[in-house]
């Protein structure tokens, strides 16, 4: 009905080309009368692709019309024949293009040769309907859709090999199985098995619904008209319930509506429906059920017989009529009595009282063999019942029905390999294997059954009964083959020998567990021993196969077990059986065939247990060898046996000889000789001696050896099953590969090896990759991987990259193996660079690299989407081949010119799928497949993609993290050269995401990137900063973390309404003070006032000055930040950091889930890397003006609210962000002039609701911190708690810096304000307006210096509440007691070394912001300096003095800081300047030198840098002033000065000596250590600044840097002084660890009364240094970026497994590459700024000369002209540590450190934090050196007395 609708749709013209085909070709026509039946080439140049049909390449070719009745598409070339159709060589252009193909209306029976092998590799639709199709089996990587319907096809074709299919058609088919196969095509979308012939019961439905339910793309499924569609119609329901994306089904829509009805429905299961459905299917077809299919209670062979003739004879019934005689024997089996008297009564009956009865039992069984047979063949709907049948019948003893079933059954399952032949395994192991396994084997007597079934297993062929016994060992265990083993061994051993029971032990003596039960029988190595020995068995031809399981027995005996071994030597068995051996032999051949096949036999028997003999025994060996001459008879078969089973054991034992040393010495020459220098074994390999072999081979498979046709023709290599041939393939090839692996250590061997190469080795062996075992295949690789590269020739590389291509079935037996081992030979190749083999190598790379590169990430791909459902065994076979792939993808990716072919969008949807596919079907806790460490993974872009489409990864799995931390690890800089671990697990990344940040080690790292890693990584940063920090924190954020994302929103109105309230307060107070000022202003007496002559302060202070600040002091403070006011609750304490479930990587439970914080860890990270080591400046401040987006604030700060704060240090790490992000260093002060730098934010009150955000997180941060802090008398702080403690000491720090920049009020703002009030009234008493300006200027021009920091001081009230204070101070007091119990004992205390990296930044930060603290909030400062006088640290100490002096002495500086600007604005306004407005960024106390300082240089110096904007100018400017603050507290004058605020602390007025536009500025030299940098000025003069305190020399060269010029790339230059270091470097010699190093003065006394000097503490020596500035000079600018050495101990440094460590020579090599690389750049953006002319050319000659150095990094620069580095440094004294006596630090106000290094040193450090770090180094130096000391406590200390001595 359907066909007869259909077939009139036919084409009336056969175009067979489409618009898509060729340009240039024609339509053609075939003529109406014209049938092509076959397409012959005149076929394709007439009537389908026309005159150039051999060079067409169509896309589309329709065989369509009614002229086509193709027949085929094409026949391979045989000898016969050239190929044809398709297959046609000259149609390969053809078969490359097509795409389309539609063969409907022809009688095609088979459409397999549309295979990828065939060339069709771009084929994406076959329209085949309306042919003869039977099966269909097809390879085409890239069909979308296969439309096979109302064809003859019974079997549910393979898909496998159709890994995009999208769309299948097979309705109106023969199809009657169910569709469990169709899951292989993953992808499908429309399946249509409609009007097939499925009848199957629900159970079996079940399978084939939940297959479609998890392909999740299934949308339209068609299987109405199926017979089981008439009885089970819930299967509708059952359909959409299960399959959650189906929008059709059986054409109807399945609507939303309709799911929601259906979930109403109950049902049964599907397995209760199967008595449901036979009830129904007996009602309807009661009438049409023949009796014989169902009358089987008493089951009757004869009746089987019936049912089985009624199969044959009704298709349509024989799937049911086979069904009743499985149910039958399924009976049978399983009932003891019925087994017993299975059913032959009515063939006993019919023989009657006939004397040949037996014949007629016997012809009954074999009639019904043959029936089984017949219903195989023709019906094969019915081949697994057929099997199943057969597989019950050999468990039947009687009238020999299990043999006969047995024998069928190995008829069926040839070849091995084949699909019937796992069918025919299949079913043995179903149904025999569990009847075994459920029998009582001890029972006495033994079970009928058992004996049967044993027997029956040893029938089977040798390889599927090892299957079977493997089986049963799986299911049962040790306890099973304990069961069969006791039996099988007793009966062996009581009763006479039985071929069967023997057999069997044979058989499972294979496995040592049975064969150590075994060996447990008493006198059981008697019994074997003596059964050798029988002559009786051995001679008796009928019982030749007995005796040869007992050799069997005994040799396996002989490998599991010592005692047998034992036992064999002591009665000289090795001795008889050479001399059995040499009988055999002597014996010649025998004149049957069969009787020569057990000579043969017996031969090969005798040659494995000799030869296991020999393995167990040296001294066995050497008797064999030397005194009973074993060899002769090994050789003897070499020389004159084509024999393969005989000629395999004989080379077996030759390998055994020469694996012994002492014996390959002796025998080597003889075996060379004997076998020809092995060139005539590879005559076996398919060459002229392969067909004798093959033919000997079937002789041992033959049912009767001597009907074997000994002409026969051997078959190709391609189809050759024999095992015993393979066998043979693997022998030759162990004994090649032993000559080739020895070549290099034997000089007979390297001749060997030099005659097989001549002799086409290489060839020869990858012939044998076809044959279809994946023994051979191994063998072969093995071998081929032994050859050394340089004999591969590219032909041999192509073949090997073939096997890949052409390989599909990656899970079938070895395969993996095999790919492993040819993918890993492929790598040895790419990787061969050295030697001879570089040029095979160089060939590889060039020609076929990227074909390789192809094939391995297809099969790495395809491998990754196996599913092993749990399987250990296969998950590893799986992983080993996964590492193969990996290991050869980081090797491509490890050269420049093969990198680009690992990237392309193929590529990255591969990485994708294989990550994706391990996250979902590999366990946790497996290797991990890392494909993220190849080139394709060193793309940011590839591994965001993997995290952000639909198909994501899941941010609670490990996959994902790899996948972060890689992102992380390639913006940071990390090199893929120096770690090349495949697979390295998460475990050493979980690891390394730990531990803090360490900016050291992150620049250092850079060192090792090769240049290809260094641009790709430039490219790859700068991409990141657009969309990437957005991208990454998006994947990161979850329901909850968005939820806290809105409140943190919310949370911005308060501040920014905060903004607004202290603005308008202030200018409410300022309009009040104005008008009262002007109601008082007596206007009469203006012009007898005398201006010149007033004291101005006096009368500002009288009048407009005190009303202002009354006015201001009258406004409210803003409350303080707290968490009371916020929905955000800080936890009460932190998570317990020593618990072991801190920082566990796998979450309990099970699932693979992770800690979410080493999720949000390398997230950080990769935003840190972008931060501090991004590649240019504009990429940094993308990232930075990213990050000062409110809302990508609030998305970081909710984003640890998911995790544990102090979980990998997360808290701390984001801590560290913001503080970069809002580094005051980055950010102009002056918002009105925007153009000095892009990072100001448009409006103030966002700038403050940014702070107001950070500093509430800090707040949560500190509520747990104080408790921490107030248990450390008990706990100290952990690691984690300190290094939190630290970047909130820093982050507050920034934020106090950060504050001034926050403008209420812009400069002119008030005096606008101003001139809007009362003007005309002044004007008119006074019309020149002189007096007015004056007034004006008097009073109120220090507005702009008076609210904007008062505003400033209600935001420090608002930020830094009494909590702030509390933790600031606690976590001081913390440090300093860790710096005064730093070293108790007789060693170093290892917290006070562990704990150094973690507490750095207190001592600096928190002082600085209590300093800023007090500055503006007075009032506190006599409670904090209380609480650290009060404090005690460890031992009952005081805070030691010099810190307390350290504190007043910052504080001062703030107070001088906030004064000094009035005075220089001052000083501006006196150099003419109108309405300037000075503001300070930075002042410094220090030493300088410089030409404009009295006498070049003063001690005595104050360094200001400040920026002043005066109109719509801004600039920068720099100022050295005398007579300055000079960090002490000095006595106050009785009066107060003009310039300072009021307080008892104020200094003599400074005096501006020095003033220069920064403008002016040219270079900046960072100087070595952390004290000193010099300023290089464009009139080539320079200032030479040593800061007084450690850490201002950052501040200070940042503050010039940026304010320099106004953009970028127009700034000051930073530049390392390497000169000097190189001076140092010197001086104290590279064998040196430098630990400290810093300017001070000696003997006491303050600094500025005596000249600086240098002083360095390494390892093992003390250096006092003078320093010669006069000898330095400016460098060149080559030095630019240069990486710079600094001071970082490996105090108890632990390097770990991540650690660089690289040989000194390839570090060498590595530095002086990184020079060349340096030097381009700074080249290239020479050339780039200045364009390349004539001019450049020796510029750009050199750039081109440097490009043949291949790596970067120095640690020195090149010096500039007339450095004179050897004098630059002189050294006064150098001391041995290991003389240190005492060491004591002394309680003075000033930090004092005292030396007894023979002679008393004492040195006076400029600050505190100096000298502790010669606490630190001096601590790591003692370690090292082994010396032992003891702390000392003073009780009283005197003046000038050491407060305590070490």
């Amino acid at each position: 009905m359907h066909l007869a609708g259909y077939a009139k749709r036919r084409f009336q013209r056969g175009r067979a080309i489409g618009a898509e085909g060729r340009e240039g070709i024609h339509d053609f026509y075939v003529p109406m009368d014209a049938r092509i039946t076959e397409l012959t080439e005149e076929a394709w140049q007439q009537y389908v692709l026309g005159p150039e049909w051999a060079h067409a390449r169509p896309a589309r070719l329709d065989f369509s019309g009614e002229q086509y009745t193709l027949e085929t598409l094409g026949q391979p070339r045989t000898e016969d024949s050239p190929a044809d159709g398709f297959l046609n060589p000259k149609m390969s252009r053809c078969r490359m293009f097509l795409r389309y193909l539609n063969l409907d209306q022809n009688r095609l029976c088979d459409i397999d040769l549309l295979h990828e092998k065939n060339g069709f590799a771009r084929l994406q639709v076959i329209k085949c309907r309306f042919n003869l199709v039977v099966t269909c089996d097809l390879v085409l990587s890239s069909l979308l859709e296969l439309n096979l319907a109302y064809n003859q096809i019974s079997i549910f074709p393979k898909l496998g090999g159709l890994p995009q299919l999208e769309v299948l058609i097979l309705s109106n088919n023969l199809l009657t199985e169910t569709w469990e196969r169709i899951k292989e095509a993953k992808r499908l979308k429309r399946i249509d098995l409609s009007f097939n012939q499925i009848d199957a019961l629900p159970s079996r439905l079940q399978a084939g619904i939940l297959a479609l339910s998890s392909m999740g793309q299934v949308a339209d499924f068609k299987v109405g008209g199926n017979p089981f569609c008439e009885y089970f119609k819930e299967y509708q329901v059952f359909c959409v319930k299960a399959i959650k994306t189906l929008e059709k089904l059986d054409g109807m829509p399945v609507s939303s509506e309709m799911r929601q009805e259906l979930a109403k429905v109950n049902l049964y299961t599907m397995e209760r429906y199967d008595t449901i459905i036979q009830d129904r299917k007996a009602q309807l077809d009661s009438a049409d059920v023949p009796e014989q299919a169902t009358d089987f209670e008493s089951p009757d062979i004869l009746k089987m017989i019936d049912a089985l003739d009624l199969a044959i004879a009704d298709a349509s019934r024989a799937v049911e009529r086979l069904k009743t005689v499985v149910v039958t024997f399924e009976k049978v089996v399983s009932n003891p009595d019925l087994f017993l008297r299975f059913v032959f009564q009515s063939a006993k009956a019919a023989e009657g009282d006939a004397k040949d009865g037996g014949e007629e039992l016997k012809s009954c069984i074999l009639t019904f063999r043959e029936a089984c047979r017949m219903l195989f063949e023709r019906h094969d709907a019915c081949r697994e019942g057929v099997v199943a049948v057969l597989s019950y019948g050999t468990m039947v003893a009687e009238g020999r029905l299990g043999h006969y079933c047995a024998e069928l059954l190995m008829d069926i399952a040839q070849p091995e390999g084949s699909e019937a032949y796992h069918m025919v395994t299949h079913a043995l192991t179903r149904n025999v294997i569990p009847v075994l396994i459920n029998l009582d084997l001890n029972a006495d007597p033994l079970d009928p059954r058992a004996g049967v079934l044993l027997s029956s297993l040893t029938q089977f062929p040798p390889r599927m009964t090892d299957e079977l016994l493997l089986d049963f060992h799986d299911n049962t265990g040790a306890t099973g083959l304990q069961r069969v083993g006791s039996k099988c061994s007793w009966r062996f051993r009581e009763e006479p020998l039985d071929a069967v029971n023997t057999g069997l032990m044979a058989r499972l003596c294979v496995l040592d567990e049975f064969c150590l039960e075994v060996m447990k029988v008493e006198g059981i190595v008697d019994r074997i021993l003596a059964a050798i020995d029988n002559r009786a068995l051995i001679d008796d031809m009928s019982k030749r196969g007995l005796w040869l399981d007992i050799i069997t027995i005994a040799s396996c005996m002989s490998v599991c077990s010592p005692d047998a071994m034992k036992s064999f030597q002591e009665v000289s068995l090795h001795v008889k059986l050479i001399s059995l051996l040499k009988t055999f032999r002597s014996s010649g051949k025998m004149p049957s065939m069969k009787e020569e096949v057990a000579r043969c036999r017996t031969m090969a028997a005798l040659f494995v247990l000799i030869g296991n003999l020999m393995k167990g025994s040296d001294a066995t060996l050497k008797e064999c060898v030397r005194s009973y001459h074993v060899m002769e008879e090994f050789y003897a078969v070499t020389r004159l046996h084509p024999d393969p089973l005989l000629l395999t054991r004989a080379l077996d034992g030759i390998l055994i000889v020469l694996s012994k040393d002492d014996m390959r010495k002796t025998v080597l020459d003889d075996v060379v000789e004997a076998l020809g220098k092995v060139t005539p074994q590879l005559q076996f390999l398919g060459g002229r001696k392969y067909r004798e072999a093959f033919v000997a081979a079937e002789l041992y498979i033959a049912p009767d050896p001597d009907k074997v046709n000994m002409k026969q023709v051997a078959p190709m290599l391609d189809v050759l099953h024999n095992e015993y041939v393979h066998n043979l393939f693997v022998a030759i090839c162990r004994v090649v590969e032993f000559f080739t692996v020895m070549a290099s250590k034997d000089s007979t061997c390297d001749v060997v090896n030099t005659h097989l190469n001549q002799a086409g080795r290489e060839q020869e062996l990858l012939k044998l990759l076809v044959v279809p075992s994946d023994d051979v295949k191994f063998a072969v690789m093995r071998t081929i991987s032994a050859v050394q590269l340089d004999q591969l020739d590219a032909e041999e590389l192509e073949f090997l990259i073939k096997i890949l291509a052409d390989t599909r079935n990656i899970a079938a037996g070895r395969t993996e193996e095999i790919l492993a081992k040819i993918i890993q030979l492929l790598q040895k190749v790419c990787e061969a660079t050295e030697g001879d083999s570089a040029e095979t190598g160089q060939t590889f790379r060039t020609k076929h690299a990227s074909l390789a590169t192809a094939q391995v990430f297809e099969i790495l791909v395809r491998n990754s989407q196996r599913d092993t459902y749990g399987n250990e065994e296969e998950e590893d076979e799986k992983m080993t081949l996964s590492q193969s792939c990996l290991a050869f993808l980081m090797a491509v990716s490890s050269f420049h010119e093969l990198r680009d072919c690992m990237r392309d969008q193929e590529k990255a949807r591969s990485c994708a799928t294989v990550l994706k596919c391990e996250e979902m079907l590999h366990r946790p806790t497996v290797q991990d497949v890392t494909i993220e460490q190849t080139w394709t993974g060193r793309s940011w872009k590839v591994l965001m993609n993997c995290l952000r489409s639909a198909d994501r990864l899941d941010s609670r799995k490990k996959v994902a993290f790899r996948a972060l931390v890689r992102i992380a690890d390639v913006l940071e800089g990390r090199t893929d050269s120096v770690h090349k671990k495949v697979g390295s697990g998460v475990t050493r990344l979980a690891s390394r995401e730990k531990q803090m940040w360490d900016e050291a080690a992150i620049r250092h790292q850079l060192l090792f990137l090769d240049d290809g890693e260094w641009d790709d990584r430039t490219e790859q940063v700068q991409s990141f900063c657009v969309d990437g920090p957005v991208d990454l924190l998006n994947y990161l954020l979850n329901s909850d973390t968005k939820e806290v994302e809105k409140k943190y929103a919310e949370l911005a109105d308060p501040a920014i309404t905060f903004y607004s309230e202290t603005r308008n307060s202030c200018i409410q107070v300022v309009e009040q003070a104005q008008k009262e000022f002007f109601d008082d202003f007596d206007k009469s007496s203006i012009g007898s006032v005398d201006i010149d002559s007033a004291d101005d302060d006096e009368y500002a202070s009288k009048r407009g000055r005190d009303i202002m600040m009354e006015k201001l002091s009258q406004v409210p403070r803003e409350a303080a930040v707290t968490d009371g006011e916020s929905f955000l609750h800080a936890p009460e304490k932190f998570v317990d950091t020593r618990s072991p479930d801190f920082e566990y990587f796998f979450l309990p439970g099970g699932l693979g889930h992770i800690s979410r914080s080493f999720i949000v860890a390398p997230s950080l990270r990769a935003l840190n890397a972008v931060l501090e080591v991004a590649p240019s400046r504009t990429s940094r401040d993308q990232v930075i003006a990213r990050f000062r987006d409110l809302r990508l604030v609030h998305k970081l700060l909710s984003l640890l609210h998911s995790t544990d704060f102090l979980g990998c240090h997360n808290a701390a790490k984001t801590l560290r962000l913001l503080s970069i992000v809002f580094d005051l260093v980055e950010t102009p002060v002056d918002e009105s002039a925007p153009e000095m730098g892009h990072y100001s934010l448009a409006l103030p009150s966002t700038r403050l609701a940014c702070l107001d955000c950070l500093m509430r997180f800090v707040s949560l941060l500190v509520q747990p911190l104080l408790t921490a802090l107030k248990n450390t008398h008990q706990t100290p702080l952990s690691r984690h708690e300190l290094t939190l403690g630290s970047e909130i000491c820093r982050l507050a720090f920034k934020v106090s810096q950060s504050i001034p920049t926050v403008m209420f009020f812009r400069p002119g703002e008030t005096i606008q304000l101003m001139k809007k009030q009362d003007l005309a009234l002044a004007l008119q008493e006074d019309p020149e307006g002189d007096v007015f300006e004056k007034v004006h200027r008097d009073v109120w021009a220090d507005w702009k210096h008076r609210v904007n920091p008062w505003c400033w001081e209600r935001v420090y009230h608002r930020f830094f509440h009494s909590d702030m204070a509390v933790a600031l101070v606690g976590l001081l007091i913390f440090d300093l007691s860790l710096d005064a119990g730093g070293s108790t004992g007789n060693a170093i205390d290892a917290n006070f070394a562990s704990l150094r990296s973690a507490k750095v930044g207190i001592g600096q930060f928190a002082t600085d912001v209590l300093c800023a603290m007090l500055v503006q909030n007075p009032g506190m400062k006599y409670e904090i300096l209380e609480a650290f006088a009060m404090a005690e640290t460890f031992f009952q100490r005081s805070v030691r003095p010099s810190f307390l002096h350290e504190l007043l002495s910052r504080m001062n500086l703030g107070l001088y800081e906030k004064a000094i600007g009035g005075l220089l604005t001052a000083h501006e306004e006196g150099r003419g300047v109108r309405n300037p407005n000075v503001v300070c960024r930075r002042v410094v106390s220090a030493v300088v030198q410089d030409p404009g300082l009295p006498g070049g240089a003063t001690p005595d110096c104050t360094v200001v840098v400040t920026q002043m904007s005066h109109g719509p100018v801004a600039s920068g400017q720099f100022w050295l002033l005398s007579q300055g603050f000079t960090g002490l507290p000095l006595v106050s004058h009785k009066t107060a000065c003009a310039v300072c605020a009021r307080h008892e602390f104020c200094p003599a007025p400074p005096e501006v000596n020095v003033r220069r536009d920064l403008s002016e500025l040219k270079a900046v030299y960072r100087g070595f250590g952390e004290q000193y940098l010099i300023a290089l000025w464009k009139n080539n003069s320079w200032t030479t600044i040593i800061c007084e305190k450690t850490h201002d020399r950052g501040f200070l060269l940042g503050a010039m840097e940026l304010l320099s010029a106004k953009t970028m790339n127009t700034r000051a230059r930073i530049f390392d002084d390497v000169a000097f270091q190189k001076a140092v470097l010197a001086k104290v010699g590279r064998e040196e660890v430098l630990l400290c190093a810093c300017f001070a003065t000696l003997d006491g006394g303050p600094f500025w009364g005596k000249a600086p000097r240098f002083f360095v503490l390494t390892d093992k020596s003390y250096f006092e240094m003078e320093v010669n500035w006069g000898k330095w000079r400016p460098q060149g600018e080559d030095s630019d970026d240069i990486t710079f050495m600094t001071l970082a101990p490996p105090l108890f440094q632990d390097e770990g497994e991540d650690a660089f460590n690289v040989a000194p020579d390839l570090l060498e090599e590595i530095q002086q590459a990184h020079v060349a690389r340096e030097k381009r750049t700074a080249m290239g953006r020479k050339l780039q700024d200045n364009g390349a002319d004539s001019s450049d050319e020796e510029d750009i000659a050199e750039m081109i000369e440097l490009e043949d150095q291949e790596k970067p990094h120095v640690v020195l620069a090149i010096e500039g002209p007339g450095t004179d580095v050897d004098s630059l440094l002189s050294v006064h004294r150098k001391l041995d540590i290991g003389d240190l006596e005492d060491v004591c630090f002394e309680p003075t106000s000033h930090p004092r450190l005292t030396l007894n290094l023979g002679a008393v040193i004492t040195i006076e450090f400029w600050d505190d934090s100096a000298r502790e770090s010669w606490r630190w180094g001096l601590a790591h130096a003692l370690t090292k050196s082994g010396k032992t000391f003891q702390r000392e406590w003073r009780t009283q200390v005197k003046p000038d007395e050491d407060e305590d001595s070490d």
